[in-house]
């Protein structure tokens, strides 16, 4: 009976011997264990595509209970990295992503979505002026509106309740959706005007409305007065561009007085030619006389007379005069 007693007693001395031990490992263990320096606010950060990329610690991590100097330090020499490298802009595309952040032997990870609730932007005309017939499907709707988003789109312009053929005025629906299924509807007014005669013409322009909104308008215009206009300014130019060659003026008749410092098509002769006279003009029965630069004795004489009209005049003793093809009047 003792000796079971002895036998007992040992195996709680074993039994105490191994809890002491491992009490003071544990308390051991804690004594040197290093803070935990890394708390993380959150473990899962959640982003708007377009948000750029913040790589503040602070943003990650709860520094509240920390002492200031490992504080400063933490945020000094910690640090942090993506999995995912950014290219070409500072904010990730829609998806999951790690990010890290070390310090000394600690190391936590954040996981970083990037998500596009927001859906695409419509903006451009409130309404459009459509000429009646018009094929909408070869319509350039497009070219009035802008879409802008993030994230590819796809536009589509319904058309199904506007009536092309009767004019009146109807309803088309812009339609954007991008590639995280955020849809954006738009609705314009078109309205379907008459078409313009055989005479007329259509113009559009895109004007500005009172609300500071935009409309493309449709106007027609006579083409006879678009065609009158042009053929007149193209009148107006060839009036202004050529000149008619009057010999009745003194301009003409200077400009048609051969030069003797410089060459001249007009035959050369000992005066200077005088211009044939108009017989159109009020000064018809008025003859130019030679200038008396040339030679005295080629000079007219008032009483050796010639005839309008005659290609060769008799001028006794001081030989012939005629008229060359210039309509001047030259000595032979």
């Amino acid at each position: 009976m003792k000796g079971k007693i002895l036998n007992n007693c040992k195996k709680y001395w074993y039994v105490i011997g191994i809890l002491v031990i491992a009490f003071i490992t544990t308390g051991f263990i804690v004594l040197n264990k290093e803070p935990d320096y890394l708390v993380l606010k959150n473990e899962t950060v959640k982003v708007e595509l377009g948000t750029k990329f913040d790589s503040n610690l602070e943003t990650y991590l709860n520094t509240k209970k920390l002492k200031n100097d490992i504080k400063k330090d933490i945020l000094k020499n910690a640090k942090i990295s993506v999995d995912t490298k950014l290219k070409g802009s500072d904010y990730y595309g829609v998806g999951d992503y790690k990010v890290t952040i070390s310090y000394k032997n600690q190391k936590e990870v954040v996981e970083y979505k990037v998500v596009d609730t927001t859906a695409p932007v419509i903006t451009g005309v409130e309404s459009i002026d459509i000429v009646q017939g018009t094929d909408l499907s070869a319509y350039d709707f497009a070219s009035l509106f802008t879409v802008s988003d993030l994230a590819k789109v796809e536009t589509k312009f319904d058309t199904s309740a506007v009536d092309s053929n009767t004019v009146n005025s109807y309803v088309l629906k812009i339609n954007a959706k991008d590639e995280s299924k955020n849809i954006a509807v738009k609705k314009v007014t078109v309205n379907i005007v008459q078409a313009p005669l055989q005479d007329e013409e259509v113009v559009s322009e895109t004007v500005s409305n009172a609300d500071g909104s935009t409309s493309v308008k449709t106007v027609t215009k006579k083409k006879a007065t678009a065609e009158s206009n042009s053929n007149s300014n193209s009148s107006s130019n060839n009036s202004s561009n050529s000149k008619s060659p009057n010999n009745g003026t003194s301009s003409n008749s200077s400009s048609n007085k051969p030069n003797s410092g410089s060459s001249s098509s007009t035959k050369p002769n000992n005066s200077t030619s005088t211009n044939k006279p108009n017989t159109n003009s009020s000064n018809s029965t008025n003859t130019s006389k030679p200038n008396n630069g040339g030679s005295s004795g080629n000079s007219y004489k008032p009483d050796e007379s010639f005839k309008d009209g005659d290609s060769t005049i008799e001028g006794g003793s001081w030989g012939n005069w005629r008229w060359d093809e210039n309509g001047n009047m030259v000595f032979d």
